[in-house]
């Protein structure tokens, strides 16, 4: 997914290792919702005010869309040819108004919207995307989402269609190349060299802002009065820097932030109590939070042994206690709520919804010949069940599921403790193997393929268990190509009965994307009862939501 701008570097947010970007499971022919939110009118002195990052200040005028560190502009200024909301698998079309697949889902075909301009007054084409395309591919550092390992070539059919030939069938991991900002042809080009390099501190883009004013405090965005999808009603946005997470919250808190995208502690009473008519939060679910089991462990590689960890686990308890009541108990099939329509009708209910049971998993791990010796722990040939738990050291909310897990644990008599280390030594450790249990994110994105994909993959980036199953690596080669969602269900179905029978690992909630909005000033806000976009701030859904605000009469 596109990186999101947060106050609060916690767990639930930040984690990457290795995530794949969107997809969508729209077919051939598809025709996507376009971006019409955008009002004909504006309000004079209109800014709204997003939060912004904890860093300081910003330390440079870099508005480079092809690097991760610079000032998010992806939404704003810089659109793709469609973008797929998590949220609610809503597939929009930007600058792209419909695609096809053909030759066995091999090549993708892509009709652009005729009419756009970049901010500069230059007309959009299809040499645009094309450059876009290759120019990531002779810079692979630009190549954020990696959508040169599934592509093969890049072709201008004529000004307005272009054409992208894939290496092998791979409709999902297809929104990469859907969801990849384009930039303008006639300004990149002039670039020398490396174009990760360059600050591109004057953007042009295709988007509804354009950059307004710079300085190491705030940045400012105007609406763009020649917006393809008309000008934006909110007239200007203002995304300051704050030195600590506690002033960002001040700032939510007091109604300085129009838009926030950090989970406020005690929520009710430091936020909505405070004017309950216009402060308002909505935390949508958009992954799963897991507890990684590591195959190669001998005691792990029983299905018995991780059925009994599962059941010991109070869920419930994690979700009250470690992350507030804002991230809800995950399924057994891993499929979130957003997701339920994927959801096998026959499924049986113990593959719908965990069971919290200390005494089913004593049962099953002395069914599996486990005993309990002088100590209270379980132990089978001489050896007890003694598990390390991994966790990022400072993500608290997860420091404090390890922590509730391994009590958990050593209630039905498994012995276990809690190991925090440094993120980039964690993932190192997932990626190699080299650990037991690990609370993390999962992979994710709009729709359940890359939920399998990212658990289920033994080649891929995110297969931390090494689990190895010769039907599910089949199934995942179908949903691939699969270019229907009809299709892609019936795979999906068989999909979720392995998971939730054979435990590769444990779901144990499903993570937010945090959201606190202010309606004194602006309507149009998405919420529960609107979902249209996924509402955290940063990325594209920004750029959407931004067209669907207006200013408060």
């Amino acid at each position: 997914m596109a990186k999101k701008r947060t106050l609060l570097g916690i767990g639930a947010v930040v984690v990457a290792l290795g995530i794949s970007g969107c997809s969508t499971a729209a077919g051939n022919g598809t025709s996507a919702t376009k971006n019409t939110g955008a009002a004909s009118t504006t309000t004079s002195n209109s800014v709204l005010t997003l939060g912004g990052p904890v860093q300081g200040s910003y330390t440079s005028k870099n508005f480079n869309p092809f690097v991760p560190t610079s000032i998010d502009t992806k939404g704003t200024v810089y659109e793709s040819m469609f973008y797929v909301d998590v949220v609610n698998n809503k597939t929009w079309s930007l600058l792209g108004t419909k695609y096809a697949w053909s030759k066995g889902s091999t090549v993708l075909t892509v009709q652009l919207r005729h009419g756009v301009k970049w901010s500069d007054g230059t007309p959009f084409t299809a040499k645009d995307v094309a450059y876009t395309f290759n120019i990531i591919k002779k810079y692979p550092a630009a190549d954020q989402n990696g959508v040169w390992n599934i592509l093969k070539s890049v072709q201008v059919v004529n000004p307005y269609t272009v054409q992208f030939t894939l290496k092998k069938p791979d409709v999902p991991d297809a929104t990469h190349i859907l969801e990849q900002p384009i930039v303008p042809q006639h300004i990149w080009s002039k670039v020398q060299g490396d174009v990760t390099k360059s600050l591109n501190s004057d953007p042009v883009g295709t988007g509804p802002y354009v950059l307004s004013q710079f300085s190491p405090q705030a940045v400012f965005f105007k609406a763009n009065p020649n917006y393809w999808g008309g000008k934006p009603a909110v007239n200007e946005i203002k995304i300051p820097v704050f030195s600590t997470n506690e002033v960002g919250i001040m700032a939510i808190e007091d109604g300085q932030v129009d838009w926030g995208g950090t989970p406020i502690p005690g929520i009710q009473k430091q936020f909505i109590s405070k004017d309950p008519a216009h402060n308002h939060y909505w935390y949508p679910t958009t992954s799963n939070v897991l507890l990684y089991t590591n195959l190669s462990d001998p005691a792990l590689q029983n299905l018995a042994v991780r059925q009994a960890v599962s059941a010991a686990i109070n869920r419930e308890q994690l979700y009250t206690l470690a992350e507030n009541g804002f991230e809800p108990v995950a399924t057994p099939t891993g499929l979130l709520s957003s997701q339920l329509s994927f959801q096998d009708p026959s499924l049986p209910k113990s593959e719908k919804t965990f069971t919290f049971s200390p005494s089913q998993a004593e049962k099953d791990l002395t069914a599996a010949g486990y005993q309990k010796d002088s100590s209270g722990y379980f132990a089978k040939d001489g050896k007890e069940l003694n598990f390390t738990i991994t966790t990022v050291a400072g993500w608290t909310d997860y420091d404090q599921i390890a922590s509730m897990i391994a009590q958990n644990l050593k209630t039905v008599g498994i012995k276990a403790t809690v190991q925090e280390g440094q993120y980039n030594s964690v993932s190192a450790n997932l990626t190699n193997h080299k650990y037991q249990l690990a609370v993390m994110a999962s992979n994710s994105g709009p729709g359940p393929y890359f939920f399998y994909e990212g658990l289920l993959d033994p080649n891929g980036t995110t297969d931390y268990e090494g689990y190895q199953n010769p039907a599910t690596t089949s199934l995942l080669k179908q949903y691939a190509a699969a270019t229907t969602t009809a299709a892609q269900k019936k795979i999906a179905y068989k999909l979720e009965d392995i998971v939730a029978g054979d435990l590769p690992s444990l779901p144990l909630l499903q993570a937010a994307s945090w959201y606190d909005y202010n309606t004194t000033r602006f309507t149009g806000w998405p919420s529960k009862q609107n979902p249209y976009a996924d509402p955290m701030p940063g990325g594209m859904d920004e750029g959407i939501i931004l067209t669907h605000l207006k200013p408060v009469k």
